[in-house]
């Protein structure tokens, strides 16, 4: 008199494995070899592999994606601003923190001055260090200077 119950699984697995070897090692191998076929077949009978080490764990994430555009964006503005920097003749001060006129008395009351493009719109921004708009700064930085 024995109660029946329920097979876990793993029970199944184990008693195909131990009564059964045979259609376990055809069915282990057939398994994985249909799936392999049907993927290759899938990519048109192409297998690309990424062997270039370099790029083998690159990340493609969009936050590495924006990183390497802010990076690049970072190098094209230190690149224009050495070959525009004579345009312009507003120098950092020593903390870094704000441009001041070369040569506009450091004394008395101050002005900011705040630069903005155009065509700047909430939608859409503009960059401000353009060769036009670089001009027009060091035009309007003379007339402040040449100001009595």
């Amino acid at each position: 008199d024995e109660k029946f119950t329920l097979k876990s699984p793993l029970d199944i697995w184990l008693t195909v494995l131990t009564k059964y070897p045979g259609f376990f090692l055809i069915v282990s191998l057939a398994v994985p070899s249909i799936f392999s076929y049907l993927g290759i077949e899938a990519s048109n009978r192409t297998l690309d592999v990424n062997v270039d080490f370099l790029t083998y764990l690159a990340m493609d994430s969009d936050e590495v994606v924006f990183g390497d555009h802010f990076d690049a964006a970072v190098v094209f503005q230190k690149e224009t601003m050495a070959e525009l920097d004579d345009i312009c003749d507003a120098v950092q001060n020593r903390d870094q923190s704000r441009r001041h006129l070369e040569s506009f008395p450091q004394h008395g009351e101050s002005m900011d001055i705040f630069y903005q493009s155009p065509d700047w719109t909430w939608e859409k921004g503009a960059n401000v260090l353009t060769a036009a708009s670089l001009y027009a700064i060091k035009e309007l930085e003379e007339r402040i200077k040449e100001h009595p």
